[in-house]
């Protein structure tokens, strides 16, 4: 009956996992560093994408205005964004609100503010876009170009492009960890697949008799492939602990620093898909280590 040969399968796999219990660590836990790598890089590629998303919510327009800007100047600057069909909503930053933010942002360096004879930051327009009109990435730099060299204008900063380099760091640190990540668990699979081996080759003599006694292949081979999905699993649990200790160690840390910048974003951890994908990638280390090293020695 099948699940005769399953249920022998499953004592003879945990059995011998517990009689080789050191190796079998050693092979749980290659796995585990490797899945632990590929799983903080993706964790830190899902923040950094957290990160673009927060700014994308917030003003994304600069214009810095010279000291010198007249109040009709002004007026005119602001008709002229209110009425533009990009903007969503315009706020104006003093000389003085600007300096209270650096002091905020940069309490170490706040004393610079005192020791000047005047403050040296300069007011500006924070705008923010329309929501359906941020993606027009046409429009936005044509009226960035217009606003250049307006009277009362010294500069103008558009976010976007930081933006635009938070999300290829996003992509390529996940990149990079699917690359690495990949690599590590390729070893891990070769590494357990050798320690499932020797346990084989510590049992062939009672393989050999099996075989002779006419026992199924699922009788022989089925506690190795338990030992390997068992191995495989573990390995990946432990890994997605270690990585929500990371998390929550990171995320108090950050929380101690009190960066403005950072305080209205909340880490994330790893959706439930991509947990439940790691999970099921340890099964197939697991499964595909024991297939190997029975396809290695499993004939000998």
């Amino acid at each position: 009956m099948l699940w005769r040969a399953i249920l022998y399968s499953v004592q003879e796999g945990l059995l011998a996992l517990w009689r080789t219990k050191l190796v079998s660590l050693l092979s749980v836990g290659t796995i585990a560093i490797s899945f632990a790598v590929l799983g903080l890089f993706l964790l830190v590629g899902v923040n950094v994408g957290a990160l673009t998303e927060g700014y994308g919510d917030g003003p994304t327009l600069h214009i810095f205005l010279v000291d010198e800007i007249t109040d009709e100047q002004r007026e005119a600057l602001l008709g002229r964004l209110r009425g533009d069909e990009l903007v969503s909503d315009v706020a104006f930053v003093g000389k003085q609100e600007a300096a209270a933010r650096f002091r905020a942002l940069f309490p170490d360096e706040a004393g610079l503010l005192e020791v000047l004879e005047r403050n040296p930051l300069p007011a500006s327009f924070e705008v923010g876009l329309r929501d359906e009109r941020r993606g027009d990435a046409g429009a936005v730099d044509e009226l960035v170009d217009s606003l250049h060299g307006l009277p009362g204008v010294e500069s103008v900063r558009y976010d976007r492009q930081w933006v635009e380099t938070l999300d290829a760091a996003a992509a390529g640190i996940t990149y990079a960890g699917l690359v690495l990540g990949g690599l590590l668990i390729l070893a891990a699979i070769v590494t357990a697949a050798n320690i499932i081996k020797i346990n084989i080759m510590a049992r062939r003599e009672e393989i050999e008799i099996m075989r002779l006694v006419g026992a199924e292949g699922v009788y022989v081979r089925g506690p190795f492939i338990v030992g390997g999905l068992v191995q495989g699993l573990l390995a990946s649990v432990l890994a997605v602990l270690a990585m929500l200790a990371v998390f929550h160690a990171g995320a108090a840390y950050l929380g101690l620093l009190r960066i403005e910048m950072l305080e209205g974003l909340r880490l994330r951890f790893l959706p439930l898909w991509m947990v439940a994908l790691l999970l099921a990638g340890g099964l197939v280390v697991g499964l595909l280590a024991s297939l190997l090293s029975f396809g290695r020695a499993g004939r000998a």
